[in-house]
């Protein structure tokens, strides 16, 4: 039964609302019989008291179509350009008339007379096209009828929930398009205006005024005396069936009064639109006759009179224009006013039906309640008491058992804390040790780089931004002088901390070997050299199962300067060497050969190669690792929030922009720069950056860039 009365209900409220758009759809056009009479444009055959036909182009979902061609066939009239609101203007030459092949054309679709509404004294022709708009909309703007925009205000867009700010705009998560649904609740949207360049919508909305609800009279009370059972059963099937058709009924009676209601807001906000535009044309007209009259002092008395007389006539224009617009707002609102008693009236004869309904639902429940508890309500008592005691008994016997067991648990759990509270003693213990071994093993791998002060010895305009992820570095920096040969490198070991630093050591020692030791110069001998003894050291050591490890290695950057000579001489194992020189804008580079030290993956066969370049001037050069352009943040400034790597060209830039500075400053920005892009998240990698800047102007005026370089001296800087 309860099944057969839902259906009944959901097939009244279908009806409702398919009745109420029908009528809504009537009473539209109805109310807009008086003012805008729907003829066709074929059989108009004069342009009423104008030169001009004003008009709107709008899809079939009342969108305004922007930027067509509006056009009149078989004439010489120009062609017209909808605005960003699907506004035109047709120019007409005094006394055209419409003929049988006059037809109206809308980006060159033929299109009939007989589907545009014309209105008689404004010449407004509103054009319908079967178009789908494919635009995407990205943000939402919403203003009330004074166009001020509403802060604050929850809609619901397509179905998802949205807040304006304190502008009035909503940015959207992803996009809409123009036949998107739009709801607010308390609130009408009075018009749409899509801004193509902006791909936005603006709504204009107007609040709604919330009806006091009417408490229905209280039911009257049943004065029926005693009468037979089955004669009550038959009645209270007959009103059910009377309240549900009298309930459809008017239900569909407040939609359709509802629709009317909305049909006259939409009348006068088109013949506002309509009006408006008249009262415009007609004041360009006034102003233009008074500038004329103001300005032209060759008018003689009868043109002057024949303006001013004309102009006389358009202020009662203008006047009367005003005035017909005021008196139909106010028919309008008489309407409305009265529209809303009527459904303030059929509301509260609803309220009234439905709790009728109500409470006979409610006493046919209450009967069938009573018959069926007295059947059972002494055989539940009964079976009630019974399953009682015996869930008493056996109540007794679980907590009898959970006590035994939570008591069990209780020293289970205060042994296991003992225990965890020694384990964490003991760890603590251990991390200690551990943390003083890694910062001993910061101490040693400090003591095998080349002091700051040694470098700037030589290279008195220089800087070393060098900054390790964790305690122990991966990155490294060596710096030796042999005779007139000084030789610095940036190199970048596989991994950060204690491996990291392990890497560093034999890179250190290596390079120690191969250049103090053997005296082998040349950059790309050095690499190649450095490269078999990495391999060697790492082929000896690797065991089978560790396979996955033949890809460590080293990234470096291996510079070799001659200033006497004016020589320079670079080889790079994937990292490049940046350079600029002084006076040029562009930052330069060299590029290094992509293979890294010791990497058992490489192409067998490949060497590293040397690069040689004249000294010509003033140079800064520039040894880097990766560890810089490869630092994750930038939350803040991303569009998605994610973190994203600092990236080469920003990094190229930095140096680009800074190199006329001094040292210490171009080092001051690169740390304010990371620091920044970094925010509070954690580094990614070790990060070394060498700035050394050659004046070779000051060796020709007697002053050494460093030491004196005519010696022998070929004392290694970094020990």
């Amino acid at each position: 039964m309860k099944e057969k009365w839902t259906f009944i209900w959901r097939f009244c409220t279908i009806f409702g609302l398919f009745s109420g758009l029908i009528l809504h759809n009537f009473s539209t056009q109805a109310q807009q019989s008086h003012l805008l009479g729907p003829v066709s444009l074929l059989s108009y055959t004069k342009v009423v008291n104008d030169t001009a036909v004003r008009g709107r182009v709008v899809t079939k979902n009342k969108l305004p179509v922007d930027g067509v061609k509006v056009l009149v066939a078989n004439s010489q009239i120009p062609p017209a350009t909808t605005d960003i609101d699907g506004y035109f203007t047709l120019d007409l030459p005094k006394g055209f008339a419409f003929g049988s092949t006059n037809n109206i054309i809308v980006f060159g679709a033929k299109l009939k007379g007989v589907g545009y509404v014309v209105s008689r004294s404004n010449n407004f022709v509103l054009i319908t096209v079967n178009r789908e708009d494919s635009e995407r909309l990205n943000n939402v703007l919403i203003f009330d009828s004074s166009k001020k925009p509403i802060s604050k205000l929850n809609i619901l867009i397509n179905g998802f929930s949205y807040i304006s700010n304190a502008a009035g705009k909503i940015i959207l998560k992803g996009t809409i398009t123009k036949s998107a649904k739009f709801q607010i609740r308390d609130y009408r949207i009075i018009s749409k205006v899509f801004v193509q360049k902006a791909a936005s919508v603006h709504l204009y909305v107007s609040k709604i005024e919330k009806e006091v609800a009417v408490k229905p009279p209280p039911p009257k009370p049943d004065t029926t005396t005693t009468k037979d059972t089955t004669q009550q059963v038959d009645s209270t099937e007959q009103k059910k069936d009377t309240t549900i058709q009298t309930l459809t009924s008017r239900q569909a009676t407040i939609i359709s009064r509802k629709t009317y209601i909305d049909a006259d807001f939409s009348v006068l906000e088109k013949a506002k639109i309509i009006f408006k535009l008249k009262s415009e044309k007609i004041e360009k007209q006034i102003n233009e006759i008074q500038k004329r009259l103001s300005s032209d002092a060759n008018l003689d008395s009868a043109d002057r009179a024949r303006l001013q007389a004309q102009l006389e006539k358009l202020q009662r224009d203008l006047a009367k224009n005003r005035a017909d617009y005021d008196r139909y707002q106010v028919d309008v609102r008489r309407r409305i006013a009265k529209m809303k008693k009527l459904l303030s009236d059929t509301k509260e004869e609803l309220a009234r039906t439905q709790l009728e309904r109500k409470l006979e639902k409610q006493q046919a429940f209450t009967r069938s309640i009573i018959f069926i508890s007295l059947a059972l309500i002494a055989a539940v008592v009964a079976i009630f008491l019974y399953f009682i005691s015996r869930r008493r008994k056996k109540q007794k016997e679980q907590l009898a058992e959970k006590v035994l067991e939570i008591n069990q648990q209780k020293e289970e759990i205060t042994a296991q804390r003992d225990m965890i509270e020694e384990q964490a003693i003991e760890l603590e213990k251990r991390n200690e040790k551990i943390t003083d071994s890694i910062r001993y093993a910061q101490t040693i791998q400090d003591s095998i780089l080349p002091t700051k002060n040694m470098i700037h010895e030589v290279f008195r305009d220089s800087f070393i931004f060098y900054r390790p992820k964790d305690i122990v570095s991966g990155d490294f920096y060596w710096f030796t002088q042999k005779g007139d040969d000084l030789i610095i490198s940036a190199i970048d070991c596989t991994g950060h901390g204690v491996p990291g630093g392990f890497m560093t050591m034999m890179g250190n020692s290596l390079l120690n070997q191969i250049i103090n030791v053997d005296n082998i110069l040349d950059p790309a001998e050095i690499l190649n050299l450095l490269d078999a003894k990495v391999k060697e050291t790492l082929q000896t050591h690797l065991r089978e199962e560790d396979d996955e490890r033949g890809g460590d290695g080293m990234d470096m950057v291996l510079l070799k300067l001659n200033l006497k000579e004016r020589k320079g001489t670079f080889a790079g194992a994937k990292n490049p060497l940046y350079y600029i020189h002084e006076g040029q804008e562009d930052l330069l580079y060299i590029r290094g050969t992509s293979m890294s030290i010791g990497s058992l993956f490489s192409k067998k066969g490949r060497t590293y190669k040397s690069h040689e370049f004249d000294i010509q001037g003033d140079e800064t050069f520039y040894l880097v690792t990766d560890g810089y352009q490869d630092q994750l943040g930038g939350a803040s400034k991303n569009p998605d929030g994610k973190r994203k790597k600092f990236m080469r060209q920003r990094f190229m830039d930095i140096l680009k922009s800074g190199s006329k500075l001094p040292m210490n400053e171009q080092k001051a920005i690169l740390d304010r720069e990371f620091e920044e892009w970094k925010e509070i998240g954690d580094q990614t990698d070790d990060v070394t950056v060498i700035g050394i800047k050659i004046d070779l102007h000051k060796m020709q005026n007697g002053q050494a860039v460093g030491q004196d370089f005519t010696s022998d001296s070929s004392e290694n800087v970094n020990i």
